[in-house]
């Protein structure tokens, strides 16, 4: 997994230093507990599967709260 260091700090990986403003591959493992832990800081990059995925599925929510809302009436 690629990950990027949006922060302003180092964080020591198993690869090696992750300096700000840089990015590194890592085990997946490893990235998802970055990620986690780090919100807003760490964050996956090169991912266009998932990010495909996650705007379908966001789509799919929103149509199922706009026929709750519909339905309600």
């Amino acid at each position: 997994m690629e990950i990027f260091n949006k922060s302003k700090r180092t964080f020591k990986l198993s690869t090696g230093d992750l300096k700000p403003e840089a990015s590194t591959i890592v085990p997946d493992a490893e990235g998802a507990k970055l990620i986690e832990a780090y919100k807003g800081e760490i964050i996956q990059i090169g991912n266009t599967a998932v990010e495909k995925e996650n705007a379908e599925l966001k789509k799919e929510l929103a149509a199922l709260k706009n026929n709750k809302k519909h339905n309600k009436h």
